[in-house]
């Protein structure tokens, strides 16, 4: 799935390829978006997918918490 298919999918217009994200604490980069709407992250290397509002915050550019998913 494309970002821009991702974005309308789950009603998250910020998401953007290469933003810092978040998820259940470890931090990684955002690769892309999988076929079922799952966030494709890059943790220092090692790929996982995640479910995009459960336990995960994202970060914009200067570093600035711009949504939050915790719960």
């Amino acid at each position: 799935m494309n970002m821009s298919d991702l974005r309308e999918r789950r009603n998250m217009p910020f998401l953007r390829k290469g933003m810092k994200v978040e998820v259940n604490g470890n931090i990684g980069i955002l690769k892309g978006g999988d076929c079922y709407g799952l966030l494709i992250v890059d943790f220092n290397g090692e790929i996982k997918y995640c479910n995009p509002k459960v336990k995960t915050r994202y970060f914009d550019k200067e570093n600035k918490m711009i949504a939050d998913y915790y719960g």
